[in-house]
């Protein structure tokens, strides 16, 4: 599959409020183990994808490009170099007080 625009947003479905949300993607359940891909600036039409959290990631920037984490630019690639993106062997733990309360704030936040 091929993406051709401004770059990508890979996020994570706890990530997918915040990041993939403000592309247009779709908030995914943060019980799933999925990654979600979305284009930004694309230049043919290309809907979010939301795939299994096993699958390697590759990106073969058609030039100069920023690595950035959570905001944080990380690193700079140019066109030829492969980038590989894949889930961790550790897993973050969250404590949740309320397991209502995503989807609640979620609703009161943009609606619903």
């Amino acid at each position: 599959l091929m993406f051709e625009g401004d770059g990508i947003i890979i996020s994570t479905p706890t990530g997918s409020t915040g990041h993939s949300l403000s592309t247009g993607g779709s908030v995914v359940d943060c019980e799933l183990d999925a990654v979600i891909i979305s284009p930004l600036g694309a230049l043919t039409p290309a809907r979010p994808l939301v795939i299994s959290a096993d699958k390697e990631i590759i990106i073969n920037p058609g030039g100069e490009c920023a690595l950035a984490i959570d905001g944080v630019l990380v690193a700079k690639a140019a066109q030829g170099m492969e980038i590989r993106v894949s889930m961790s062997e550790s897993r973050a733990t969250f404590i949740i007080f309320d397991s209502d309360s995503f989807w609640r704030k979620l609703r009161q936040r943009i609606g619903g």
